[in-house]
């Protein structure tokens, strides 16, 4: 007689269970394995196809549409952005810091130095007049009195 193997990871027996196919993107077998389910919103398939993953740190999860399929994957967040893992948008980096494509996190700028949110690099820190001014007066404080 016929002899029954269990499909292969990422793959569920087809309707007629003569063959295994595949799950579609963003999809893994269930715990049963007879049928794909979705990975939920932030996360992707594994490189095996067996179990879902969250999307890492400074990544953002993507839902790309077409008339035939949709495919999930997660996206590096641009300079300047950052997300928590499993996120499914980046975020700027907040004023007074930067991150640049390697960083791990939004770094503030030094001292006496600002930047726009969303800074992509320590070259945007330029002097914050407005620190400056207000440490230079109370400096001049005690002079004064």
């Amino acid at each position: 007689g016929d002899v029954c193997v269990p499909c292969g990871s990422g793959s569920v027996p087809s309707t007629a269970g003569d063959a295994c196919v595949p799950c579609r993107s963003g999809s893994i077998p269930s715990t049963a394995g007879d049928v794909c389910v979705p990975c939920s919103s932030g996360s992707v398939p594994s490189k095996a196809g067996d179990v879902c993953v969250p999307c890492r740190k400074n990544t953002r999860f993507v839902v790309r549409s077409s008339l035939s399929v949709d495919s999930t994957h997660c996206e590096k967040c641009h300079a300047g952005q950052q997300a928590p893992m499993g996120s499914t948008h980046c975020f700027p980096c907040p004023e007074g810091t930067y991150r640049g494509r390697g960083d791990e996190h939004c770094i503030e700028c030094p001292r006496g130095y600002t930047s726009p949110a969303g800074s992509p690099s320590k070259e945007s820190c330029k002097v914050d007049i407005a620190s400056w001014l207000s440490s230079a007066y109370d400096d001049m404080m005690p002079m004064m009195i």
